[in-house]
């Protein structure tokens, strides 16, 4: 995305009119925004409002937004807003290598990871889930438990794909009662 003619060059209307397209065609973007190497945002669009010219934002003082700056992808944390997961990310837009004109940020909606997890089949019982790093489910292939307000610690596989351990099915740590209060075996790897 950061790499299209419309998002380098810079351009209030071309980039809008492509960022529009793009808002529409991925229903996992929530907002996309263009921001300048000053931190001044040139273009924002929204899939749940319009944002007038005169709302647009500085961030400048942005942690993502000074790593894409360097030439790093930046991403923040996944949170829950509205129950919904939802994970912001930035990249360098580049015009050649070494010259970075700005950032290219979005907001996007995880739900459609719930989605792509109910399609896996693990055996008749088996379920998938992925947690944020505070232990909190962030998509669930039993979708409603992926609102944001389970928090899943206390699994002795979840505590330890976070301090970045793998667990194998049937090995330490991966028998423990589900959500459900059932015994489970779990099989468990850190992204």
């Amino acid at each position: 995305l950061a790499l299209t003619t419309s998002v380098q060059s810079m351009e209030q209307e071309p980039s809008k009119l492509y960022l529009e397209r793009l808002l529409k065609e991925n229903p996992e973007f929530i907002n996309i925004m263009l921001i300048s190497s000053t931190g001044q945002e040139i273009v924002a669009v929204s899939r749940y409002e319009n944002i007038p010219r005169e709302s647009l934002r500085w961030y400048g003082d942005d942690t993502e937004f000074k790593e894409a700056l360097a030439g790093k992808r930046g991403q923040g944390y996944v949170v829950f807003e509205e129950g919904r997961p939802t994970l912001e990310i930035a990249v360098p837009v580049k015009r050649s290598p070494g010259d970075v004109a700005g950032v290219l940020a979005a907001k996007l909606d995880l739900r459609f990871l719930s989605e792509w997890l109910r399609q896996i089949k693990l055996g008749r019982t088996g379920v998938i889930y992925l947690v944020n790093r505070g232990g909190f489910i962030v998509a669930h292939s039993e979708l409603p438990l992926a609102t944001g307000g389970i928090q899943t610690l206390h699994f002795p596989s979840v505590a330890a794909v976070l301090q970045g351990q793998e667990v194998i099915p049937y090995g330490t740590g991966s028998r423990y009662q589900n959500l459900s209060g059932e015994r489970v075996v779990a099989g468990a790897m850190p992204l």
